[in-house]
């Protein structure tokens, strides 16, 4: 009995992390040309509109196409959380993608703990917004 063993080879890893780059650099294009604000094609956030609260990612959307106009200001009036998150996720990205590029970089390790800090204060400031 001949057995067929089918082979999927998975992309290099280097692949995936510059198509995530792509799709982050066009997704930043079309938030500076499309205003959230204004509505549009951009849905309004679902938990907002089921339950009347402002989730802890609400304005983020509004907040990068204000920075991305240099309305450092109103951004930050929007989504205060985003000033630490936006810049700590772009550097994990350039950070895994140089890696995969074979930039030798030590491996980003965060401990339990500071995974357990991180959705504490994520949970808490959707928590304060709405007080």
């Amino acid at each position: 009995m001949l057995r067929y063993v089918r082979q999927v080879s998975e992309p290099p890893l280097r692949a995936v992390w510059s198509v995530i780059v792509l799709g982050v650099a066009v997704a930043l294009v079309g938030l500076y040309l499309v205003n959230p604000a204004a509505g549009g094609p951009l849905p309004p956030c679902p938990w907002l509109w089921v339950t009347g609260w402002q989730c802890p990612g609400c304005g983020v959307l509004r907040g990068t196409h204000a920075l991305l106009h240099g309305e450092v200001a109103v951004a930050w009036r929007l989504n205060p959380l985003w000033f630490v998150v936006g810049p700590a996720l772009a550097a994990m990205l350039v950070w895994a993608t140089a890696r995969s590029y074979g930039v030798p970089l030590p491996a980003l390790r965060v401990p339990r703990a500071g995974l357990w800090g991180m959705l504490l204060a994520v949970v808490a400031f959707g928590v304060l917004r709405n007080l």
